[in-house]
């Protein structure tokens, strides 16, 4: 009988904490990737500066941006040997300083503050943080789940970046037209919420595909359906939808393809990725034989 590494016991504090060397290539290419995109989120912020009222406080965020993307990128290289702990505090604060960049605007005591000072140009919309905000999400969970055991591919995780990224990319045009409306400025922390709903959303989405992969696949499968079916109710009546209460809470109107590329897309991806977890599931347990 071959031991694994879960039958094992680990001997000494220092071990426990070590990322697995196997873990380090993984870690470091998602850190490459996500200090990349950062590199794109400060272009993308940059581009539109001009649509602001102030340019030079939208650049200022934009340069705040590409020094974050720079420290990632650092981070990324001396990933191999780093300790866990540590690794787990690093990157989760770049989490944390990414999800509160586009965020903190809408917290209403900062809000009424960032209003009546007229810098609401210093802070960048969600959207072109939609595919960094996934990539150190699964950074975390690996790191988080490195000691279990890897029991699915880890292609599963790559694949729920998609429809992760592309939700929360256009989820972000509902929140951002939500907040320039009335209610948006006297009700801020209804776009707060919205913003908060969106990232956890997308979370779920990677964080469902990271369960599977290292044996708790039930957890995982519900994290998927559950999130999976909520675009598609979400996508099909609220989004686009003619309900007069909608713009009582300050959603305005949207056109169906903006439903269709925010919820129907993303979710339709997340089950489709459960369905291929439960058949990778069923053809484990079930392998088929060579017929002599």
């Amino acid at each position: 009988m071959i031991a694994t590494a879960t039958d094992v016991p680990v001997a000494g504090h220092q071990a426990a904490e070590a990322v697995r060397p196997s873990n380090a290539p993984i870690l470091r290419v998602a850190a490459l990737m996500a200090g990349g995109s950062l590199l794109a989120a400060s272009a993308a912020i940059l581009s539109i500066a001009g649509t602001f009222p102030h340019p030079g406080h939208q650049a200022a965020a934009a340069l705040a941006t590409f020094l974050l993307a720079l420290i990632v990128l650092g981070s990324a290289l001396g990933i191999t040997g780093r300790n866990r702990t540590s690794a787990l505090f690093q990157f989760g604060a770049f989490t944390l300083v990414v999800i509160t960049f586009p965020m903190v605007r809408y917290v209403p005591f900062v809000f009424k503050f960032v209003y009546l000072n007229d810098l609401e140009s210093l802070f960048p919309p969600l959207w072109p943080y939609s595919v960094t905000i996934p990539l150190l999400v699964a950074i975390l969970g690996e790191l988080l789940l490195s000691p279990r055991q890897r029991t699915a591919p880890v292609l599963l995780v790559a694949a729920s970046l998609v429809p992760a990224g592309m939700f929360l990319f256009f989820s972000s045009a509902v929140i951002q037209a939500m907040g320039a409306t009335v209610l948006g400025i006297v009700f801020p922390w209804r776009v707060l919420l919205a913003q908060g709903i969106c990232i956890a959303a997308s979370a779920f989405i990677v964080l469902g595909a990271l369960w599977t992969t290292r044996g708790v696949t039930w957890l995982g499968l519900m994290m998927l359906v559950g999130t999976g079916l909520s675009l598609e109710i979400v996508s099909t009546f609220l989004f686009g939808s003619a309900s007069p209460k909608l713009f009582d809470l300050g959603v305005p109107y949207l056109s169906p393809w903006a439903a269709f590329a925010a919820g129907t897309v993303p979710g339709a991806l997340t089950l489709l990725l459960s369905i291929v977890v439960v058949a990778g599931q069923a053809s484990h347990q079930h392998p088929t034989s060579d017929i002599g």
